[in-house]
């Protein structure tokens, strides 16, 4: 064995021991044991004296548990939201083709019949500068009110949040709301009579 050989160490939670032997000419053998500091590891661990307190590790851990759950459970209502308005969305659109735009073209045909000439409109859905504007689908009364302002029309607007159609009529004279119908309950007949009253000057 060489002359200081480390033939030995124990690891304590603050100080490094190493153990030596170191042997006399005499045949004696000097044992030392030299204590060094250790130096923690910040890579990963904490300093022996800013450790913190088991409870309060814990009550932060279930404030930070229950923030992020209510993240969780926040995310997943507006993606489930998002889906249901496009469902719906997809229903105005349906329900546009097979009965709203239908009734509406009965209106221009029968109105041609008398040399007025009106037109059948639609704008889809966009984001505008205060939000979303919603889809709507009328007739452009102009051929029958002339060019006035407010636009003279026949309007429904679709919101996909609570599919409800709102009816909006205006002679340019007269404007404003006319009424309101769930996409479920809207039939060419409800456009019919809801379109009669308009021209009689009644309103809903």
């Amino acid at each position: 064995m060489a002359e200081h050989d480390i033939v030995g160490r124990e690891v304590a939670s603050h100080e490094l021991c190493v153990r030596l032997e170191q042997r006399l000419p005499s045949g004696t053998t000097l044992k030392l044991l030299v204590k060094l500091p250790r130096i923690e590891n910040y890579n990963g661990l904490k300093a022996r004296f800013e450790q913190m307190k088991p409870e309060i590790a814990k009550q932060l851990n279930a404030i930070l548990d229950s923030r992020q759950k209510q993240n969780q459970e926040a995310t997943a209502a507006a993606t489930e939201q998002q889906k249901r308005q496009a469902r719906n969305l997809d229903d105005f659109n349906a329900k546009s083709e097979s009965v709203i735009k239908p009734a509406l073209q009965e209106i221009v045909e029968l109105y041609k019949s008398k040399g007025i000439t009106i037109y059948l409109q639609e704008s889809n859905e966009t984001l505008g500068r205060v939000g979303i504007v919603f889809p709507t689908i009328s007739l452009d009364m102009r051929g029958q009110y002339g060019r006035r302002d407010p636009k003279p029309e026949f309007r429904f607007r679709f919101d996909k949040g609570d599919r409800t159609l709102s009816l909006y009529t205006s002679t340019g004279r007269q404007s404003g709301p006319a009424g309101t119908v769930s996409l479920d309950d809207i039939t060419a007949e409800w456009v019919h009579e809801a379109f009669a009253k308009y021209q009689s000057g009644s309103r809903h």
